[in-house]
């Protein structure tokens, strides 16, 4: 009996007879390396295995209650043809959080003071503060575009 079939058999035509370790136990997740096993969970959230929004979401949810222990979470890093990509990034690593202010179109350089270093909240001082250009909207999962700018 093939793995295929295996599976066939205990999980989609008998649910319920393996546990989700049962399953990872013989698809040999437990034995993979990280990268490889990222790979896995990022491709079991994609859109080309669940046809279904709310479907990914609750699936990326339930995954990364499992995940988050380990320091690390599934999160939406971009979309394909509509639906959202998932990627396994660390949850401690500080570089992997988006960024929050873009300051550019100053006449002289500004001074800047952080209000709240944590939550990189700033502040001009010194000078006009109307005279720098500070992007203050959330930038997009995809990137600042110019037409954000222009809408802006």
């Amino acid at each position: 009996m093939t793995l295929r079939d295996r599976i066939e058999r205990y999980v989609f035509r008998n649910p319920g007879d393996w546990a989700a370790e049962d399953l990872f136990d013989n698809l040999g997740a437990f034995e993979a390396g990280d990268a490889r096993l990222a790979r896995f969970l990022e491709g079991l959230a994609s859109a080309e295995v669940l046809l279904d929004e709310h479907l990914q979401e609750k699936t990326v949810s339930t995954i990364n209650g499992h995940l988050r222990a380990a320091g690390v979470e599934l999160r939406v890093t971009g979309n394909d043809g509509g639906y959202p990509v998932f990627t396994v990034v660390s949850t401690r690593l500080p570089g992997n959080r988006r960024p929050k202010n873009i300051i550019f179109a100053s006449f002289a350089k500004p001074d800047i003071r952080f209000q709240s270093s944590v939550d990189n909240d700033i502040e001009i001082v010194g000078g006009n503060p109307d005279d720098t250009l500070v992007y203050d909207r959330e930038i997009p999962i995809e990137g600042l575009r110019w037409r954000d700018l222009h809408a802006w």
